[in-house]
């Protein structure tokens, strides 16, 4: 139905223009970021292409569904388990199988540290490490509420501006060095290869990645 615009069995259950909306993005959590909201969907952008998603989830169940317009594709995967973190490995695997692609050594195909712009990365890497507050969750109601009870957020960097972010999730994200200092792909299983942004301003330091705003104070 979400690929052909609305239409289902020969009937039109939504217009075209609702779908067309709702798979594309209509607000982000920071400028720079290429992932945010449509209506009702997760928008982002998988390996180039235009991608909407959804998951749900309880204890004993975890679902995700993957839309990608453009190329005319899906994948719905369906689970007895609450592993977020498998379904997403399965529907990135489907994905890639659909399209014909091989699977990314780096997830986002990361620039790396330009020549001659290490001493700004590198002391921007040391700096940013340590203990962050989940300042912001979309979207709100109980998860908004639930999660900064239990997030522990905590950035690390491992070497040559390579950092991971742990204690939001049941796996850590992996954020690799793209070019411009402060300017991530972010490896990490449910949303594979999105962009991060790091900002040092006046009143502290922000971590605005997908859904979450991290935040510690100077």
């Amino acid at each position: 139905m979400v690929l052909r615009g609305g239409e289902l069995d020969g009937a039109n259950m939504l217009a075209g223009k609702t779908f067309d909306e709702a798979t594309h993005i209509q607000a982000l959590n920071h400028p720079a970021l290429d992932d945010g909201w449509g209506l009702g969907f997760s928008v982002s952008t998988y390996r180039g292409r235009r991608m909407a998603w959804h998951t749900g989830g309880l204890a004993g169940v975890a679902t995700r569904i993957d839309v990608l317009p453009d190329d005319g594709i899906g994948a719905v995967v369906l689970t007895n388990g609450g592993d977020a973190w498998f379904v997403a490995r399965v529907a990135e695997r489907l994905r890639e199988v659909l399209l014909g692609l091989d699977p990314e050594i780096v997830p986002g195909s990361p620039a790396g540290i330009p020549a001659g712009s290490e001493p700004g990365w590198l002391p921007f890497s040391a700096r940013v490490a340590g203990r962050y507050r989940l300042l912001d969750v979309v979207p709100p109601g109980v998860v908004k509420r639930i999660m900064p009870l239990f997030a522990r957020p905590r950035v690390s960097h491992i070497n040559h501006g390579l950092l991971v972010v742990e204690g939001i999730g049941r796996e850590p994200a992996f954020l690799y060095p793209d070019g411009e200092v402060g300017n991530y792909p972010v490896a990490s299983p449910i949303n594979n290869g999105v962009r991060a942004v790091i900002e040092e301003k006046a009143n502290g330091t922000h971590v605005w990645a997908s859904i979450l705003h991290l935040y510690r104070p100077k």
